[in-house]
């Protein structure tokens, strides 16, 4: 009985092998005359796009260094002086919607554009790493209780607020700040095999108060 299920089994194996050995050739038959017409799938080709203009203004205002500032503040006023470790910080940023297109190569791989000059932003003192060193009275009326060493304390952090707002002005953020948007936006082009070069606006001179 068990031989006569397994010479079944084997006879059910064969047929379908050759049911398939039949159909293999007939479909060759139908469809080689189709792939020969029509041709072999083409591949698939992946072509980078090209850096636009467009696109770099899309990005908007890019921060591109957290800068630090420091220096020292001689208070004077209410009948009191005093003196101050000031320590404050901004970031300095670029606007590329402001970008300018000036050459474009696309055989080079080359965009070349121009920027307006890096800014500062939200300038402000830290107050948690000032310090202050030194505030004495220099006025009689402070040591009968009359001077108000509140208010020369507040008016002593106005003046550290624009002196951080001037530091954060200087030609060596500046710099810094150019060479640092030239490296991000560099790396940024390298990873579609392009080359980015930038021209700078000139700097607007600062207009000499009276």
């Amino acid at each position: 009985m068990v031989k006569s299920v397994l010479l079944v089994s084997l006879g059910i194996v064969i047929g379908i092998g050759a049911m398939f050995s039949i159909f293999d050739p007939i479909q060759k038959f139908f469809y080689a005359p189709v792939l020969a017409l029509v041709g072999p799938a083409a591949p698939t080709v992946v072509t980078p796009t090209a850096p636009t203009i467009e696109s770099i203004r899309q990005k908007g205002v890019l921060q591109v260094l957290q800068a630090n500032v420091s220096d020292l503040l001689l208070s004077n006023g209410k009948g009191y002086e005093g003196v101050w470790l000031i320590k404050g910080d901004c970031q300095m940023c670029v606007d590329l919607g402001k970008a300018e297109a000036i050459a474009t190569s696309i055989k080079d791989k080359r965009l070349t554009i121009r920027l307006p000059q890096p800014q500062a932003q939200h300038p402000r003192v830290d107050h948690s790493r000032s310090k202050q060193f030194d505030l004495k009275s220099r006025s009689l009326t402070n040591y009968l209780g009359f001077g108000d060493r509140a208010v020369h304390v507040s008016e002593a952090m106005q003046q550290a607020q624009k002196m951080v707002e001037q530091l954060c002005q200087s030609e060596e953020l500046s710099n810094q700040a150019r060479l640092s948007a030239e490296q991000v936006l560099a790396r940024m082009y390298a990873m579609v095999d392009w080359t980015i070069e930038i021209e700078w606006e000139q700097p607007v001179p600062v207009a000499s108060q009276p």
